[in-house]
């Protein structure tokens, strides 16, 4: 009996490196993704993909908050700013006579009016037995030593004794826009969580739900308010915010979907996205990168085994899931799914699995392409910038392009030589002329010829041409070199002059003389006639 030791063909030792190979571009794309999402790089996009989905279901308010807005319309009717602090307390009095249940107040406080509009103020608030609420802010300012610090600007301590105080602070995201807002600042309640009940103890931050509509918040002009012409079911059983909405009072927050509304609104949709269960929590960046982790190799082994075209299909279905699954969490569930991750997973992967299974030689061809594009840009460049004329025309002398030195020779416009014939720039070239000389012009490996060229001014001047041929696509093309060779033409026959006369008489010289005394034999010789020299 044989026994066979068990050992690796060189088949079985090549598979192992390859089938490992094949996971490193899913698990490359995983990390790359990871840390991009980590990191932040993802973030602008999940903003814009949730501010889209608050777009796509408006919801309405709940309607049991009213604002009573300092509007443009209060400001130009009581005609005085700031307003005494008695108006103030005529509309808490006002407002809590009519049935509203709660006066919430966002108007700084912190600093002494009028002693009487104060005690009158405070009468007010007083009576209310604890249902006015007044705001608290948090400033930015500075030390004695010039350090940064976050003063807190507080009602009058009268004010403080007989009121509870909420935070009226937002913080905005680093695109600048207000998206989330705390439960708390510090020990004291958010205004919007202190309007909701201020029983939230297992959430600290949410994001806000802006498909919640402003222009669904019922609201009455504080000039009304102030003069008794507003009807009091609007308020009765209701809470109420007084706050500003005029843009001249500068109190226009920056916010997605809506790009600008006023402070009090944001504490008022704030407010209903918790009383309406909206209050939108983001889902872990654990499971995100779960995800995008069982997303990647799922479809990477998918995509290895499908065409490109039915691999792009299914990218597509990708897309559309990830996208449709977040937006259902999203209107069904309190949860903002970060999808930006998840959307460049299935692009990444697709693209990497359309680069993987082309050939070298696709991917060879494509830097062909790429050399060739190259090439082409730089000849472009060279004709164009070339002192000599270029110009290229069909066998039967239609001009086809022209460059810029070409143009200056000629003296006229692009679109003035394209299209036309040969002969309008050289005359001898015309099919009426010498059609013949074309044909030798044209004629690959001929001499360069001097011919006499026509500017747009219909001055004539030499010119040097030489010409070649090219067979491009099954057609031929000829290309034409075009020197204005007039500075050579009067610089030679400014030396021919010197040569042949005296520099100080201007007389022709024993040169010339000899010259002119040869060419007169060699005609004798030839017509057998006779002359004479004196």
């Amino acid at each position: 009996m044989t026994i066979h030791a068990e050992q690796d063909t060189p088949g079985q030792r090549g598979r192992q490196p390859g089938w490992a190979a094949k996971f490193i571009p899913a698990a490359a794309i995983t990390a790359f993704i990871s840390a991009a999402y980590l990191f932040g790089g993802l973030t602008i996009v999940d903003n814009k993909l949730s501010d889209f989905s608050f777009k796509l279901k408006p919801r309405p308010a709940s309607g049991n908050l009213v604002l009573v807005a300092i509007d443009p319309k209060s400001i130009e009717t009581l005609e005085i700013w700031p307003w005494p602090r008695r108006f103030h307390a005529r509309v808490i009095d006002n407002l809590l006579a009519a049935g509203a249940t709660r006066v919430a107040v966002d108007i700084d406080f912190s600093a002494r009016s009028r002693p009487e509009d104060d005690r009158i103020l405070l009468d007010a608030v007083t009576r209310s037995e604890g249902r006015v609420i007044l705001p608290a802010f948090s400033q930015l300012g500075r030390s004695d030593n010039g350090d940064p610090i976050l003063h807190e600007s507080l009602p009058l301590p009268a004010f403080r004794r007989v009121a509870p105080l909420a935070s009226v602070n937002v913080r905005p995201d680093t695109d600048g826009l207000i998206r989330r807002i705390s439960t708390h600042d510090g020990d004291r309640p958010a205004m919007s969580t202190a309007l909701a009940g201020g029983n939230f103890p297992n959430m600290e931050e949410y994001r806000i739900d802006y498909s919640i509509e402003p222009s669904t918040v019922p609201q009455i002009s504080y000039a009304d308010v102030l003069a008794g012409r507003f009807d009091p079911a609007a308020v009765a059983g209701k809470q109420v915010v007084i706050g500003s909405t005029a843009v001249e009072l500068g109190d226009q927050l920056a916010v997605p979907v809506y790009r600008t509304i006023p402070g009090p609104m944001v504490h008022i949709i704030a407010y209903e996205s918790l009383v309406q269960g909206r209050a939108l929590l983001s889902l872990a960046t654990g499971p995100i990168i779960f995800f995008v982790l069982l997303l990647t190799f799922g479809l990477d082994a998918l995509f290895r085994k499908l065409s490109w075209r039915k691999s792009a299909v299914m990218g597509g279905v990708a897309l559309t899931a990830v996208l449709g699954g977040a937006y259902l969490v999203q209107t069904t569930a309190p949860v903002l799914v970060d999808t930006a991750a998840l959307l460049l997973s299935v692009i990444l992967t697709f693209v990497v699995s359309v680069i993987r299974r082309s050939d070298q030689q696709a991917i060879r061809l494509v830097f062909q392409n790429l050399d060739i594009r190259r090439r082409d840009i730089m000849m472009r460049h060279v004709v164009e910038h070339s002192f000599d004329g270029i110009i290229t025309m069909s066998p039967t002398g239609i001009v086809l392009s022209v460059n810029r030195a070409a143009t200056n020779i000629f003296e006229r416009d692009e679109k003035d030589i394209l299209g036309g014939h040969i002969g309008r720039l050289f005359p001898a070239l015309d099919d009426g002329g010498t059609p013949e000389l074309l044909t030798r012009l044209l004629h690959v490996g001929a001499a360069p010829h001097e011919l006499e060229g026509i500017r747009v001014s219909m001055d004539p001047f030499p010119a040097e041409v030489s010409a070649s041929r090219v067979e491009q696509d099954d057609q031929t093309v000829f290309t034409a070199f075009v020197r204005d060779i007039t500075e050579r033409k009067l610089q030679r026959q400014r030396l021919e002059y010197q040569a042949n006369h005296d520099a100080l008489t201007a007389l022709p010289n024993r040169i010339l003389f000899q010259e002119r005394l040869s060419e007169t034999i060699s005609k004798a010789e030839q017509s057998g006639s006779t002359f004479a020299v004196l």
